[in-house]
């Protein structure tokens, strides 16, 4: 389906070349991201917190890490991956400072982390609508909706230097979604997989209809950081109470196109 195009085509562009590098993906449920990233190269991990999902890995690659059902200490030594990715993990976790910790253990000095997830605007349409069809973060089992660009770099910033933010899927994608039935959350992989399928079209037509409104920020965000010495820093604030890293990171949000 097109969302998952363009989440691939996102993190594809924001990592670059990873051919030879190793490479670790984390999530829960969902697209299985890091199998499918490794059509483009590089040695992945795929990781995944949903049983269901971790086993279609297991199927796949012939073997996979235990995670168990919660974040806590990656199964890694230290510095064991160039670049690591995460899809949505974080907002299932009421505090990320753990798991954030972690993956500055496990990558190498001067890291690459990608992070994908769901951007907060709370006056869009899509927001409203999945309130009205009973799809909140409470009821999808997550800690929060998703995050802006300045709240990612509060997350972040300890241990990483946020270099580049991006965002896609606008308002016409995403009430597919809605409509779909949010096959990115389906807690069976390969019943979401064929529900996409089915939809496909529907997808693909709202992808086109989403460059009329390129203008607006997407309902998905994602960000591209450099590890850096863990060293804890305060963030100067404008009289707006906007941090400057985020009035910055707004100017730069873009757009992603699909394959």
């Amino acid at each position: 389906a097109v969302p998952l195009q363009a989440r691939l085509y996102t993190i594809a562009d924001l990592l670059g070349p990873v051919e030879g590098k190793v490479c670790l993906a984390l999530s829960r449920g969902g697209p299985v991201t890091g199998l499918l990233l490794r059509e483009r190269g590089g040695d992945w991990t795929a990781l995944d917190y949903d049983p269901a999902t971790h086993e279609l890995i297991r199927s796949v690659t012939g073997e996979a890490p235990d995670p168990g059902t919660t974040p806590g200490r990656l199964p890694f030594d230290d510095a064991s991956f160039a670049c690591v990715v995460v899809t949505d993990l974080l907002t299932d976790l009421a505090d990320e400072s753990g798991l954030v910790e972690e993956i500055h253990r496990v990558l190498e000095p001067a890291g690459l982390l990608v992070l994908d997830l769901p951007h907060t605007k709370p006056l869009g349409l899509g927001t409203l609508l999945r309130r009205m069809f009973g799809r909140g973060a409470s009821l999808e089992g997550r800690a929060r909706r998703g995050y802006t660009g300045g709240q990612l770099f509060e997350v972040l910033k300890t241990g990483f230097d946020v270099q580049r933010t991006r965002t896609y899927s606008r308002v016409f994608s995403e009430v597919v979604d809605v409509i779909a039935g949010e096959p990115t959350r389906d807690p069976d992989p390969l019943s979401a997989g064929r529900r996409m399928a089915r939809w496909k079209w529907l997808y693909w037509l709202a992808a086109q209809m989403d460059v009329l409104v390129f203008f607006t920020r997407g309902y998905r965000l994602s960000v591209r950081a450099r590890r850096r010495l863990w060293k804890p820093r305060q963030s100067p604030r404008l009289r707006d109470g906007r941090s400057i890293a985020e009035a910055a990171i707004n100017t730069r949000i873009g757009t992603a196109a699909p394959f």
